[in-house]
């Protein structure tokens, strides 16, 4: 089971009244929210055509729960606005619903463009709250028993008058960034987490190449991977390795190498001009690049750099050539 919610940055909460808006807000994040707020006189409020969940529904329909609604065609949301101001008197706080909608897993915002302007237009000071689920963004290697329910962060307090759709986003991206970095998984580090992930799924697992439809499992990407990296750390001793590769099996054993090998990877961009290679190599310290001899050919207008500094792929693994390549 998950671990209870986080709550971030909200010791700042006013303790004069406002009016809260979740990039969204399902039940039980609704329900951690009115436990953390204490005891706070809260009014709900919803657009009258929106959909929620029944839960939610339930809660709002209580005796003991005040909730308002609002028509986002209404002609004048500023005289809504003025109704509602009265709400966060005394310290009150009014807190939007927004609607149950189809969205990429761990977006910020649930909220409609429509939706949104209507409600910066009551010209009520605005907090925006970012509402993060981690197990929306869980990776494979994480244990997401261990993951918080969700973390809630508050955004900065926009005035009344003042808010709009752009600087209400803008400001709810900068509270879901503390939510996400405040995750454990980025304590640790990519090779480690890659290697993990290979191991776990090595043999349940494949990747599929488009570029030749082929395809190859995790465990062999692994083995080729570690197998690439101890040549790595004896081919250079500098931080970073290029990498001249298109996007295929070899790109990625190439990357994971050259992490395996404490390393830092630069994929180089073979279609940018000369002059911006040059500077791209000259300011990463690069003095090894890796690549693949049919790839040379094929680009010949790209400026390599001498046959002396490129570690050719298929070399070096010549037993799995034709499964990474």
């Amino acid at each position: 089971m998950p671990t209870a919610a986080q709550f971030l940055d909200f010791e700042a909460f006013p303790e004069e009244g406002a009016f809260l808006v979740p990039g969204r807000l399902d039940y039980p994040e609704l329900v951690n929210l009115v436990e953390r707020l204490g005891g706070r006189r809260i009014t709900w409020l919803a657009e009258e055509g929106s959909f929620v969940d029944p839960q939610t529904r339930d809660y709002l329909a209580r005796e003991d729960v005040a909730a308002a609604t609002f028509d986002e065609n209404d002609p004048s949301p500023e005289f809504v606005g003025r109704h509602l101001k009265a709400k966060l008197a005394d310290g009150g706080i009014l807190i939007f619903i927004p609607s149950e909608v189809a969205t990429r897993p761990g977006s910020p915002c649930h909220i409609s463009a429509k939706q949104l302007r209507f409600l910066c237009d009551l010209g009520l000071p605005i907090i925006p709250l970012a509402v993060h689920l981690p197990r929306e963004t869980a990776l494979a290697v994480e244990r997401t028993g261990r993951l918080p329910s969700s973390i809630m962060v508050l955004g900065k307090p926009i005035a009344a008058g003042e808010a709009s759709v752009a600087r209400y986003r803008e400001n709810l991206l900068g509270a879901f960034e503390r939510a996400f970095a405040s995750r454990d998984f980025l304590n640790g580090s990519l090779p480690t987490a890659l290697l993990a992930g290979l191991k776990k799924w090595g043999s349940s697992r494949t990747l599929f190449d488009g570029s030749d439809d082929t395809s190859v499992s995790y465990y062999k990407l692994l083995a080729a991977a570690i197998a690439f990296s101890k040549e790595i750390r004896q081919a250079t001793e500098k931080e970073r390795v290029g990498i001249l590769l298109p996007p295929g099996k070899a790109g990625l054993v190439a990357n994971l190498a050259v992490l395996f090998a404490n390393k830092i990877p630069v994929n180089l961009n073979f279609t940018a001009s000369r002059d911006a290679v040059q500077s791209s190599i000259r300011q990463a310290d690069l003095d090894k690049f890796i690549t693949a001899d049919p790839f040379v050919r094929k680009v010949a207008h790209f400026p390599w750099p001498p046959t002396r500094d490129l570690i050719f792929i298929e070399r070096v693994l010549p037993t799995i050539k034709k499964r990474i390549i």
